[in-house]
């Protein structure tokens, strides 16, 4: 299905139909991150994956933002990351 649906985007040729694919596109993973956003409570444990060392970096939720959560990793540092790339988990 989604090898059908990337098919067809590449055989669009209206700048507006694309424009509002996008549009759609953007709404749904709007949706789908404060769905998983609400999951997450401050004060919780959980880890990511770190884009620089590809390592997991273990925190304390510190505060839920509209779009990011921030995460405490130590006494000094507090990483802003997106909840679809938070994981649940102890230290």
């Amino acid at each position: 299905m989604l090898t059908q649906i990337v098919s067809q985007i590449y055989n669009i040729d209206s700048m507006d139909d694309l424009t509002a694919i996008t549009s759609a596109i953007r709404c749904r993973r709007d949706e789908l991150s404060s769905r998983i956003k609400y999951k997450f409570r401050v004060g919780q444990r959980v880890w990511f994956l770190s884009k620089t060392k590809n390592e997991k970096v273990y925190g304390v939720i510190h505060q839920i933002d509209k779009k990011n959560i921030q995460v405490k990793v130590d006494d000094y540092n507090i990483w802003r990351v997106s909840p679809s790339l938070l994981n649940d988990g102890e230290l």
